[in-house]
Formats: C-alpha cells, sequence, structure tokens
C-alpha cells in the first residue's frame, strides 16, 4: 500500500465533501423555502420550556442538518425581542444533539439511495410547475447529494484502511485530546461538524 494515489484520494475527498456541503446548503435553503414563516413560529412557541427548547433545537437541526442555521436563526429571534437567552440555551444544546443524527444516517446505511433521491428530486423540480413542489423537490435532491458524498468519501478513503502510516497515525486518536484537537481543527476549517463526522466514519 506504499503506491497509494495520493492525487486521486485527494481529489475524491474533495470532491466528496464539496457534494456533502453543497447538498447541506441546498436543503436549508429549501426547508426555509417550504417551512416560511412556520418554523420560526413553531420554534418560538417550544422555547417557553427548556427541556422542549432542547427537543425542538435536536429536531430542527436534524432535519436541516446544521447546528450552525439552527444557532442563526436562535440569534435572529433574540434580536427581534422573541426570545429570552435562558430560552436560546436549550435551543442550542439540542441543536448539537441533532448533530448526531448524521452519525446513525451513515450507520443505517441509507447512502445507498443516494442517486435515487437525487434523481428524484431532480425531476420533482423539473416536471413540477408548483413552486411549493420545486422547493420540496430541491429538498429531496439536496438529501441525495449529501448521501452521494458520503459515498464519494468512503470510497476515497477506503485504500486508506490498510496503509500502515494511516494506521498508526489513527491509533494515536486514542489520545482524547488529540481527538478533540482534530475534530476542532477540521469542523473550524469546514465549518460544519455534520461534514466532520461524515469524514470520520466513512474513514
Amino acid at each position: 500500500m506504499a503506491d497509494l494515489q495520493w492525487g486521486v484520494i485527494l481529489t475524491q475527498l474533495g470532491g466528496g465533501l464539496a457534494l456533502f456541503l453543497y447538498g447541506m446548503r441546498q436543503m436549508t435553503e429549501s426547508l426555509k423555502t417550504v417551512a416560511g414563516d412556520g418554523m420560526k413560529n413553531l420554534l418560538a412557541s417550544l422555547t417557553t420550556n427548556r427541556f422542549t427548547a432542547a427537543f425542538a433545537g435536536a429536531v430542527v437541526t436534524a432535519v436541516i442538518q446544521s447546528s450552525s442555521v439552527t444557532t442563526v436563526l436562535v440569534v435572529g429571534f433574540i434580536s427581534a425581542g422573541l426570545l429570552q437567552f435562558g430560552q436560546s440555551v436549550g435551543v442550542i444544546l439540542g441543536a448539537n444533539v441533532g448533530t448526531t443524527i448524521t452519525a446513525q444516517i451513515i450507520a443505517f446505511k441509507v447512502t445507498r439511495y443516494a442517486l435515487a433521491l437525487v434523481a428524484l428530486g431532480f425531476g420533482t423540480r423539473f416536471f413540477s410547475k408548483n413552486e411549493s413542489t420545486r422547493s420540496w423537490g430541491s429538498l429531496v435532491r439536496g438529501l441525495g447529494m449529501v448521501f452521494f458524498g458520503m459515498t464519494v468519501m468512503s470510497d476515497a478513503v477506503a485504500p486508506l484502511s490498510g496503509y500502515k502510516p494511516f494506521q498508526d497515525w489513527m491509533a494515536g486518536m486514542s489520545n482524547p485530546v488529540a481527538g478533540i484537537l482534530a475534530g476542532a481543527i477540521l469542523t473550524a476549517v469546514i465549518q460544519s461538524s455534520s461534514a466532520s463526522t461524515g469524514v470520520t466514519l466513512t474513514s
């Protein structure tokens, strides 16, 4: 395994990550269009209790796969006077729980249906004349791109499983501090904890 094609691996990994992030962005934008003010009003009403606030944060983040977007929404609510700081804490904590749904999605191997979702979403958006239906099509297409990005990343890093230096490096991650630092740097660079989780699990 000493003759690994690093150019191919890095290209596929970068391309898969790009598909993942683009799909997430498309899902987020489509969800905003589909949900409209309804999602904002629901989130605002659920934050009257800290437990329901955490649940709301987890659910919203699990759907849009972006705790950053949920946090931005919360900051907007606070600025508008719709939420108090104490209410926002529960939502943000819940948002961090919601991002773990990514790991469960990968564990269920639903990525095998990625291209089917992309095709379904594209077809729905292309053939429908109803704007709401077209937005749902974009949402499904974005979800498919997220799954397909995971598949591409998984295929890219597969050769590393038998590469001794990489095995030794991963073994070094048994140190919690090193693992936390690596995760923090990766997330800071790509600005997505969901993508970081996806890269780690597919490795």
